[in-house]
């Protein structure tokens, strides 16, 4: 189900940026969800609360592909967008340079949309499987 509901999201996004931006935000309410479930769960308390003070570490293959997963998924997305702001800082100090060498910025443009694109992609990728 996560491929079609991705493609899902990305059509509403792209064709329907307007109206979607608003429907994704009353769908952020969706997540109070999983407080739900965790008091309807009834777990341990006291284990959980020791557990979220004093992690549990272990050096099985397991333990480590989830902990680069979730540090993958967690500080991936926050490159993209520091990608994207240093792209901006960088052209407007050289505002003037780019006028006359406007072409050649272009392809830099190019190329750092292919890093950008390709590194979603591996990423993503990556963190499905």
């Amino acid at each position: 189900m996560i491929v079609p509901i991705a493609i899902i999201i990305v059509a509403l996004q792209i064709w329907v940026p307007t109206s979607s931006s608003r429907i994704f935000k009353w769908l952020t309410l969706t997540l109070f969800a999983y407080i739900g479930a965790a008091i309807l769960a009834h777990p341990p308390w006291r284990e959980v609360l020791k557990a979220t003070f004093i992690p549990h570490l272990s050096f099985s293959g397991k333990y480590l592909l989830t902990l680069v997963a979730i540090l993958g998924t967690t500080i991936s997305p926050y490159l993209f967008f520091w990608q994207s702001s240093q792209e901006v800082e960088k052209r407007s100090r050289w505002d003037v340079r780019r006028k006359k060498n406007a072409r050649r910025n272009y392809a830099e443009l190019h190329r750092a949309v292919w890093d950008t694109n390709i590194g979603m992609f591996s990423v993503t990728s990556f963190s499905i499987s």
